[in-house]
């Protein structure tokens, strides 16, 4: 069994029907047993903006809203969660003294939304599946992470 959480990116692939996401749901299966699938509650308010932005019709509201159904959501108002948020967004910054930068590796910025997704993914202990290159800082050291190419056919 495996824990994956979905980045914004992956959940939108899966509402568009897009070939990245059917890959994803061949090759690592996180939404069939004994696999599980998981999102952070800021991916959800990030996906919600895409219909509102791009006028999405009534019917793909309809399958976003089935597919946020069949996912469950973290909440980050998680002691744990805030604590990692903390330790990821210094880690990036290079003025985590607990754990710092490996030599030769500079500051990294990331979006504040990105270190909420990986803080809880870092808590709960799961494997980040995103289409986004900023998480890979962050591979084996507070997380595991999956990219995978948006532009994949």
């Amino acid at each position: 069994m495996a824990l994956f959480v979905l980045d914004t990116g992956i959940l939108l692939g899966y509402a568009r029907g897009a070939p990245f996401a059917q890959f994803v749901a061949s090759k690592f299966a996180p939404t069939q047993p004994p696999n599980l699938a998981c999102v952070s509650v800021v991916s959800i308010g990030e996906i919600r903006c895409f219909p509102i932005r791009r006028a999405w019709s009534q019917k793909k509201r309809e399958n976003l809203d089935a597919l946020l159904r069949q996912i469950p959501s973290v909440d980050i108002n998680r002691e744990a969660i805030i604590r990692r948020y903390a330790e990821i967004a210094t880690y990036c910054e290079g003025s985590n003294p607990s754990k710092p930068l490996p030599k030769g590796m500079s500051a990294h910025t990331m979006g504040d939304n990105d270190l909420w997704i990986a803080a809880t993914t870092s808590v709960v202990h799961g494997t980040l599946i995103t289409t986004d290159n900023d998480f890979s800082i962050l591979d084996g050291v507070f997380l595991s992470v999956i990219r995978v190419d948006p532009r994949m056919q």
